[in-house]
């Protein structure tokens, strides 16, 4: 797979290109929501924040601060893109996307660390 690494700041932005269905993405002024959303972070401030955000832009977003949830709220809401922070107490990122990946292959995953841990992101 390859992967696109974007750092700015101490924030570090994982996409795996050509894994997203651009065409199931919702046009910018659409009719409706655009779209759901589950943010994944056991940081409760960065959580909110993030959700609070894509609300106001018009998404549909759930929010999970652990692993174990986030699996549990992808089943019953079916998001389409997963805003997953790298490092958590518990279960981590990664082993999040591999569970996720085991079910879903078509899901948008966005990895997401307020660390500057490159490498832990290049993670195959």
């Amino acid at each position: 797979m390859n992967i696109d690494v974007t750092q700015t700041s101490a924030v570090a932005v994982v996409v795996p290109r050509g894994d997203l269905d651009m065409a199931a993405v919702p046009k910018v002024g659409s009719a409706g929501p655009r779209g759901k959303i589950l943010v994944v972070d056991d940081e409760v401030a960065v959580a909110e924040m993030l959700a609070d955000f894509l609300t106001e832009q018009g998404y549909q977003v759930t929010v999970a601060h652990g692993g174990v949830e986030a699996l549990a709220k992808i089943d019953r809401e079916h998001p389409q893109v997963i805003l997953l922070d790298i490092r958590m107490h518990g279960m981590d990122g990664v082993e999040v996307l591999r569970r996720i990946r085991s079910f879903d292959k078509q899901v948008g995953i966005l990895m997401i660390s307020g660390n500057g841990d490159i490498d832990l992101a290049k993670q195959p």
